[in-house]
């Protein structure tokens, strides 16, 4: 009996470190979130969040990451794996669906689904979250991103 109650309470006390470490993590994300969007010196990354949740619903998307500039805006994604022969119809899907948005982009969005692009957007998103970059600089980051987009592919 005893045995049984110190099971069941090393149990439960399991679960709930585990589930107060996960809901602790979840608040840094959202706090990184806010920093990204209340910093003043930076660039507004509300609107490509708000892409990036559009193109994450995709049943064929497994991974999606979104930075904008001034003008422009590059969302990089992956496909998942059984996906990857239908690579152009859901390029051509997202695209359509991105313009059809209300309201309609007010960014030149740029799609890429280069694992190499994607790694590079975390990390300038990373790197957005951790330190002030000026407006300058995120715009020339992104502008660079986005030409090797067209190199690669």
């Amino acid at each position: 009996m005893k045995s049984t109650f110190v099971r069941l309470l090393l149990i439960s006390s399991m679960i709930m470190i585990v589930s107060a470490c996960q809901n602790q993590q979840s608040a840094q994300e959202s706090e990184q979130l806010l920093h990204l969007s209340n910093n003043s010196t930076a660039i507004d990354q509300s609107r490509s969040h708000e892409y990036e949740e559009i193109i994450k619903r995709n049943p064929e998307i497994q991974e999606a990451e979104a930075v904008n500039g001034d003008k422009e805006m590059l969302l990089a994604y992956a496909v998942k794996q059984a996906n990857r022969f239908r690579m152009e119809e859901i390029d051509k899907k997202l695209k359509s669906q991105l313009s059809h948005m209300d309201p309609p982009p007010i960014h030149e969005v740029t799609l890429s689904s280069d694992q190499k692009l994607l790694n590079e957007v975390k990390k300038l998103k990373k790197e957005l979250a951790e330190k002030d970059l000026s407006k300058k600089e995120m715009n020339d980051r992104i502008k660079k991103l986005i030409m090797l987009s067209y190199e690669t592919t």
